[in-house]
């Protein structure tokens, strides 16, 4: 086949329009370069003003499930404790679900430590979430034991024990011995707070065991750091039962930075769980009733 030979002038022109051609993608990333940096600029200053979508989505609103059992002491009941992160109100809200306090859920109805007996953190989780028409985000459920390196490693606490605490388990041993006043309980120690049973009453009991956690929380709100975060979840996770994976908590863990500036951001809810449509009310208020 013979090879097309182009003249002079056909190539001048081919080279022209291969150069109109360049100029005008040249033109079109210019232009788009300059719009991606006014939208990126624009998306700044709404996030430093607050006013953004991705702004809005930096706020930290979850309620989460704590479940505490003690596989050491079959007899001390487990601890649920329902903690709520807003951020957008700059609150913690802290609320301890009595044990003995009767639910019904998709299968049965019992009291709360029966209910998760049966299906564990995610069961409960999804009784209490219906039971009160709230929304329970996640769940973590773990023994003592992990609660007592947690304390541990986050360097103990400061904290007014009210009166002296004295207590032995159905075997004779003693799982409870603290002394009135001031001091600084390590893990062990916090421990022992959360194993007492010599309260009046159950909401008395949910009511201290919820003020202890609100003070940690409130003691290491400013000083803790994502990476400690993330360090103590990877020490024990595998010790958990929990919906979180580890990228919710990492996330978790960067949001909650949102807190260090505020004074106490951790407050105890005032519910008694008396009557239910009471306290249905007051947890939709706490805890945003956003089902």
């Amino acid at each position: 086949m013979a090879q097309k030979i182009y003249s002079s002038n056909e190539n001048k022109l081919k080279s022209g329009r291969i150069m109109a051609v360049l100029w005008v993608l040249l033109v079109l990333v210019v232009v788009v370069a300059m719009v991606f940096s006014i939208v990126f600029v624009k998306n700044l200053e709404n996030d430093k003003n607050g006013e953004g979508q991705t702004a809005k989505k930096q706020n930290l609103l979850a309620n989460v499930l704590l479940c505490v059992c003690d596989s050491e002491n079959k007899n001390v009941k487990p601890q649920f404790i329902l903690v709520g992160f807003n951020s957008e109100e700059s609150k913690i809200r802290v609320t301890e679900i009595p044990a003995n306090i009767k639910i019904k859920g998709s299968v049965k109805t019992a009291i709360a430590e029966k209910m998760f007996d049966y299906g564990g953190g995610k069961y409960l989780k999804d009784a209490i979430e219906n039971y009160y028409n709230i929304k329970v985000d996640k769940y973590l459920s773990c023994n003592m034991t992990e609660v007592e390196v947690f304390v541990e490693k986050l360097g103990g606490l400061d904290y007014k024990i009210k009166s002296k605490m004295k207590q032995v388990n159905s075997d004779g041993n003693l799982i409870t011995n603290l002394v009135a006043g001031n001091q600084h309980l390590n893990g062990n120690q916090y421990c022992q707070f959360l194993r007492y049973d010599g309260w009046k009453n159950s909401v008395k009991k949910a009511k201290e065991r919820a003020e202890l956690l609100k003070t940690l929380i409130n003691s290491y709100s400013k000083t803790i750091t994502s990476e400690d975060i993330i360090s103590l979840y990877e020490k024990i996770s595998n010790k958990f039962d929990t919906d979180i994976s580890i990228i919710e908590m990492n996330d978790f863990s960067l949001k909650f930075r949102e807190f260090k500036d505020i004074e106490n951001p951790a407050t105890v809810t005032d519910v008694d769980f008396a009557d239910k449509d009471i306290t249905a009310v007051k947890l939709g208020e706490y805890y945003k009733n956003n089902k």
